[in-house]
């Protein structure tokens, strides 16, 4: 196995499936062996290989949940979207608490355009796995397509399980801020009080928003200056800098921030509010 994989990192491919298959021979059951066998066939663009590699696998363990996952993957990467589906819910199937499938599965739906189906998915293996990030996934998906409601309940849900998600924490925080203001800003400062020396830009410009919508925009600007400066590019955080800026009298450093949102994210849902900010000033 070990050997396979050092050639794997050698993108000897071929030489890695030799060596895998011999992994296999020796333990069936064995997953590592298995995945890492399907990826350097994934690598040489043989995915037929691969598919023939798993049913081999599965005639002599029909249950064997990783290798049913494995052949959806193969078979979603094909784009063979009911073959996929077929493995992934069998996979399911033989192992509820597998988390992977229904990540797949998701995938799947969302491939079809259909967002309700690859949400309760994410959910019902959150249910049965219990593998929070299925849940944070089903809360991102809510969050991207505007429903701001379903995704807090989400969030909090996973709060409930895991109180020191900081993921839940932030994402939960930055819908309070965007959807009641100044209203949701005391529980949104709660939620990111432990932020004040986090690495993400995304988490040190939740607090810094969290603060300035608090009335505290002084307090604001350190966390906002080092979020611009770890993530230049992102609109929202330069917004929020020259928000606070020109709350705080720094009216030229509030044009320049205030400016680059709007160059960078010219169709964003604050846009109007930041021109408005801008032509103030």
């Amino acid at each position: 196995y070990f050997t396979g994989l050092s050639f794997q990192g050698e993108q000897r491919y071929a030489d890695s499936i030799t060596q895998l298959q011999a992994a296999l021979d020796r333990s069936p059951r064995a997953v590592e062996p298995l995945v890492a066998m399907t990826k350097s066939y994934l690598a040489l663009e043989q995915p037929e290989q691969a598919l023939a590699a798993l049913s081999t696998v599965l005639e002599e363990n029909p249950t064997h949940a990783v290798a049913h996952n494995l052949k959806g993957e193969v078979h979603l990467m094909q784009n063979d979207l009911p073959a996929a589906e077929a493995a992934l819910r069998t996979a399911i199937e033989q192992a509820p608490k597998f988390a992977a499938p229904y990540r797949n599965l998701s995938a799947l739906y969302l491939r079809r355009e259909d967002t309700d189906q690859a949400i309760r998915v994410l959910q019902e293996g959150y249910e049965n796995s219990g593998d929070l990030s299925l849940l944070l996934q089903a809360a991102g998906r809510e969050e991207q397509r505007g429903n701001s409601a379903e995704a807090m309940v989400l969030y909090r849900k996973a709060l409930d399980a895991a109180p020191q998600t900081q993921v839940a924490k932030n994402n939960l925080a930055a819908l309070l801020l965007d959807t009641q203001g100044r209203a949701g800003a005391e529980e949104a400062l709660a939620l990111v009080q432990g932020f004040e020396n986090a690495q993400n830009p995304l988490y040190r410009d939740t607090l810094g928003w969290a603060l300035f919508q608090s009335g505290r925009a002084q307090d604001a600007l350190p966390h906002l200056e080092v979020a611009r400066e770890r993530a230049p590019n992102v609109g929202v955080i330069r917004y929020h800098l020259g928000r606070a800026y020109a709350a705080t009298g720094r009216t030229e450093e509030a044009r320049v921030e205030l400016a680059a949102a709007l160059e960078q994210s010219p169709s964003a849902p604050w846009i109007e509010e930041a021109r408005q900010v801008l032509n103030s000033l």
